[in-house]
């Protein structure tokens, strides 16, 4: 770190996290309301690991996580950076449990690499990602609000649509249920991070389960871990 005048320069911070870390760089006006710069990047950062750093021990979403994020607010007078974010995910899922609980079993998870663009903004009550777009597999594009509090009570609140969505991209199941098609979807993961509740509506056209054609399905799905 540097002190020129007013101006704190942070030219590296590392934050190692499980085998990921966080590396921070960005300057700091040591006036005012403290505004602030920093430039945020994040390599193989295990996203469980990184809440279980905060008061948070027992979400059941999963996944790896690269990302690179510009963000620009202010340190006092109440916490807010914000700015634009990109973001690599692999492996993500959610149980049924806890991620440390070894008895869990997958409810959903994505089987191929999704990017994630989204407005970034931190307060000290947790982390909004608002508006969001991922894409993943071929031709399927998420559109995402998501809210992560910074407690297990404050949990966390996702809410998905996707105007075409391959369930083949979902690993071809749901919980243990074997399923295929592809249509419209809108779905939630919402509540405390131990407890949230998953639910969605889906519409697919030549839908199977097992080796059954169903055709054209419309369902409301609901899941409590």
């Amino acid at each position: 770190a540097a002190l020129s005048g007013r101006t704190l320069t942070l030219h590296e911070l590392l934050w190692p996290v499980g085998a990921g870390r966080a590396i921070v760089r960005g300057e700091l006006e040591l006036a005012g309301e403290f505004p602030a710069r920093a430039s945020v990047t994040t390599e193989r950062l295990r996203f469980e690991e990184l809440l279980a750093k905060l008061p948070i021990k027992n979400t059941p979403v999963q996944m790896a996580i690269d990302s690179e994020h510009q963000l620009a607010g202010r340190l006092g007078g109440g916490l807010l950076l914000e700015g634009d974010s990109r973001v690599r995910i692999d492996g993500f899922h959610v149980d049924d449990a806890p991620w440390h609980d070894p008895s869990g079993s997958r409810i959903v998870e994505i089987g191929s690499t999704a990017t994630l663009d989204t407005h970034f903004r931190l307060t000290t009550s947790g982390i909004t990602l608002d508006p969001a777009r991922a894409s993943f597999g071929p031709g399927t594009t998420l559109h995402i609000a998501a809210r992560l509090g910074f407690t297990e009570a404050e949990g966390m609140s996702i809410r998905v649509r996707a105007p075409h969505f391959d369930i083949d991209h979902l690993r071809s199941h749901v919980a243990d249920v074997p399923l295929s098609g592809a249509g419209e979807i809108a779905a939630t993961i919402e509540g405390p991070y131990a407890n949230p509740l998953i639910e969605g509506d889906v519409d697919l056209k030549d839908g199977r389960l097992y080796a059954a054609r169903l055709g054209h399905v419309r369902a409301h799905v609901r899941s409590l871990p």
